[in-house]
């Protein structure tokens, strides 16, 4: 199996503009000395982790699962909602936060849980 690469578009897919709102809007903030000049701006950023869940219930707490970052901004040019970056991970499985008012046993009550 080939390993997926990070990839970044430098342009959009519709119209090929270049500038981008957060993108720009960024760039803005950074030259009034507000933010980081390393730093990168986006619209939207969302995560996921490639999973079936009738198989993730039998895989030991630690298994490694493929994930992504996909970064969204929008095009000046022509208002597109563009993916700018994808950058793959790996996330491993945990257990999940127990369920707010059951008490698990040896483990005390926070303050405040019923």
């Amino acid at each position: 199996m080939i390993e997926p690469q990070d990839v970044k578009f430098a342009k959009c897919p519709a119209c090929g503009g270049t500038e981008f709102l957060s993108e720009t809007l960024g760039e803005g903030v950074k030259k009034r000395g507000l933010m980081r000049p390393e730093l990168e701006c986006y619209y939207e950023i969302k995560q996921g982790v490639v999973k079936d869940d009738t198989r993730v219930v039998n895989m030991p707490i630690g298994s490694s699962l493929p994930g992504y970052t996909v970064y969204l901004d929008i095009c000046l040019a022509c208002g597109n909602l563009c993916v700018r970056k994808i950058e793959y991970t790996k996330a491993k499985l945990r257990l999940q936060n127990p369920i707010p008012g059951i008490q698990i046993p040896g483990i005390p009550k926070r303050p405040g849980m019923n």
